[in-house]
């Protein structure tokens, strides 16, 4: 029985292992790059509450909308200028980051009628 749950154990750490090293990451908490070169902006999606911001879920998202179609979004950032402009927008709760690059305004909605998650704007 011990050799079954030690078994089951090294198991899951193996696996959790290869999950973590499926993105790399090209800026520190915000971008990170699949082994097929697309680009993900990580968030956090609240499923929890504000009291038990542990139990966030970290997401990678890569779909975002703009002028009405839905893009990857490796079809639009500019990785060396893209970074982060705010975390929340008074007239929107649900704003959870907005980022810009060199022409582009990205925000972030955890909102789970939002699909995609991050609206893309021209500056």
């Amino acid at each position: 029985m011990r050799i079954i749950t030690l078994i089951s154990i090294l198991f899951t750490i193996i696996v959790s292992g290869q999950k973590t090293s499926s993105y790399s990451m090209l800026k520190k908490d915000l971008l990170y790059k699949d082994k097929k070169s697309n680009i993900y902006l990580q968030g956090k999606i609240d499923i929890a509450s504000e009291k038990h911001p542990q139990d966030n879920k970290t997401v990678y998202l890569d779909d975002v909308l703009y002028r009405n179609k839905v893009l990857k979004l490796k079809q639009l950032i500019d990785v060396p200028t893209f970074h982060k402009i705010g975390s929340h927008d008074k007239k929107d709760i649900f704003v959870e980051g907005i980022y810009e690059d060199k022409k582009y305004k990205y925000i972030f909605r955890d909102h789970p009628s939002s699909s995609p998650n991050i609206q893309v704007f021209d500056k």
